[in-house]
């Protein structure tokens, strides 16, 4: 599993570099918070190969742009996003997913809690907690998993009422341990951070079995990438409409 602020995908490269990060650690599930897909963004512009999209956009309104969460799960994994309880306040941004894999049946939350969140603390934390509550009674085997970034917000809640840990042991914004990972089963699970392929102040939270290599990524390998920048997009413009196409239009009158 994989978790990253990606502080925005909608970036030049953003997407190709995460496809590659995806690929090169063998990841089945990809968590992403500060998505900044817009509502009326369509899948098809963030899909990648292999991999299914699952996305909770932020809410526009009287909050600045940014936000939002999404999780790429591998193709051939058997999952669903669930709404286990009413959320009180549209502004929070939790998405929940049931899977089940190899042996095990996993719930997971992935969360994003901003700096200065235009809601209620209270309402976010009970929002988690009145939502394990009920998915642990439908699902008492389920591994639970709760991830993501939650800034500074007090997570011992998570340690104290629901007997999760925390799995995380790097920094991953500076100095500050910020991306977290609470798990059910903290025996059978570490994780590595290292710098993301994805240009962001966040580091990459690789979620591995204990029995598991090892995995950081090869920062040599190449990754497809493309120069968006406005005069290259003119350029662009100028040989489209200079090209002589009849070529072509003959191409096609001969078939």
């Amino acid at each position: 599993m994989l978790l990253l602020n990606a502080t925005s995908l909608r970036k030049p490269n953003a997407l190709q570099h995460l496809a590659t990060e995806l690929r090169q650690t063998n990841s089945d599930f990809g968590f992403i918070v500060e998505t900044w897909f817009k509502s009326n963004d369509n899948d098809e512009l963030f899909s990648t190969a292999d991999y299914v999209l699952f996305r909770c956009d932020r809410v526009f309104g009287r909050r600045r742009h940014g936000g939002g969460v999404c999780i790429y799960v591998k193709t051939g994994i058997e999952c669903f996003v669930m709404s286990p309880c009413k959320i009180l306040d549209t502004n929070i941004e939790i998405l929940w997913l049931h899977s089940c894999f190899g042996d095990n049946e996993y719930i997971f939350s992935l969360c994003y809690h901003p700096p200065d969140p235009p809601y209620d603390i209270t309402v976010f934390i009970d929002c988690i907690s009145n939502a394990i509550d009920v998915l642990t009674s439908l699902y008492p085997r389920a591994v639970i998993c709760v991830l993501g970034d939650f800034n500074q917000l007090d997570t011992t809640f998570l340690q104290c009422e629901f007997g999760l840990t925390q799995i995380v042991d790097a920094p991953t914004h500076g100095n500050n341990l910020l991306d977290k990972v609470f798990i059910s089963i903290p025996d059978e699970y570490k994780t590595q951070v290292f710098k993301s392929l994805v240009k962001t102040k966040h580091q990459t939270v690789l979620v591995v079995p204990n029995a598991a290599p090892y995995c950081v990524p090869n920062k040599c390998q190449k990754t497809t990438s493309y120069d968006i920048r406005s005069h290259y997009i003119d350029l662009l413009r100028y040989h489209v409409g200079t090209f002589d196409w009849s070529i072509v239009f003959f191409c096609q009158q001969c078939e």
